[in-house]
């Protein structure tokens, strides 16, 4: 503790400072200002899970859009897995969007753009599958027909 008048070290519970003999009172905590026309309790906020649904609904269109690309050679492949990456991160968010919701205490069955989200999500993991597997199929004719014609 120090003196309120000089600013000296003394011992807690000390009356008077044996520097200066200043007369030490404990600090008297400010009373609390009164609160009239207090603003209500805020209801579930709206916002709980938007933006881990906007991910969710944004990661299913990039994986039915990569998905969508198929090619004879390796890039379809690739593509398919980037796809199937995003399907995987839009489902994830998804859950976790629903899951901010119900902490909020939001059902979270009002949250339509979470289950467009999870929609898009799986479309584009089933488009993701079908992409890698056309791909490598596509992959192994080109191989085989060429290896023909040369």
């Amino acid at each position: 503790m120090f003196c309120v008048k000089c600013g000296a070290e003394i011992e807690d519970g000390t009356q008077f400072c044996p520097k200066c003999g200043a007369t030490q009172e404990p600090p008297v905590a400010a009373p609390a200002e009164p609160v009239y026309n207090a603003a209500p309790a805020a209801a579930p906020a709206a916002e709980a899970g938007k933006s881990k649904s906007i991910v969710s609904l944004v990661c299913g269109i990039a994986s039915i859009v990569l998905s969508g690309f198929f090619s004879a050679r390796w890039v379809g492949v690739v593509l398919g897995i980037i796809g199937l990456v995003a399907a995987i991160v839009g489902l994830s968010m998804t859950k976790a969007a629903r899951a901010e919701m119900e902490a909020a205490g939001i059902d979270p069955s009002t949250g339509k753009m979470a289950q467009v989200g999870k929609i898009l999500s799986i479309i584009g993991l089933i488009c993701a599958i079908i992409a890698i597997i056309v791909a490598i199929i596509l992959a192994i004719v080109y191989c085989s027909v060429k290896k023909y014609l040369y």
